[in-house]
């Protein structure tokens, strides 16, 4: 209730096995399959709880439909802004120093930005979060 700004950088995790064991599980053990069930959606509940004064910074990983799938995320878990980003854009994502995103805003605005070092891109995004 006190927080400002969120920003959800990533997911904890989508999904979590469904039984877990305190003990090793032996190879001899070992199930067929492992269930697994989903998590509580982090994002999700902020969206639905946080105030109008508090604005909540969300990113999302894109490989097909970026634009649309980014509104979804934005709309759905009531986010002010979403950083998008694709894994299929060279020296973009994960394993490299560097990144390209496009920040997509609650009022419709969309930016992009030119591959740069992740820690020039950090400072983008705070900007335009300042700006919300």
């Amino acid at each position: 209730k006190t927080m400002d700004y969120f920003i959800l950088a990533a997911a904890v995790a989508d999904f979590q096995v469904e039984q877990y064991s305190i003990d090793k599980i032996k190879k001899k053990d070992m199930p067929a399959e492992i269930k697994l069930k989903p998590t509580i959606d982090i994002a999700n509940f902020l969206g639905e709880y946080k105030t109008e004064k508090q604005k909540m910074v969300g990113f999302a990983l894109e490989t097909n439909d970026v634009q649309e799938n980014a509104r979804l995320k934005l709309d759905k878990k009531n986010m002010n802004m979403i950083v998008i980003n694709s894994p299929l854009e060279e020296g973009s994502a994960f394993g490299f120093e560097t990144n390209r995103i496009d920040i997509l805003k609650r009022n419709g605005e969309y930016l992009s930005f030119e591959l740069k070092t992740k820690k020039e891109l950090a400072v983008n995004i705070i900007d335009e979060m300042l700006k919300l």
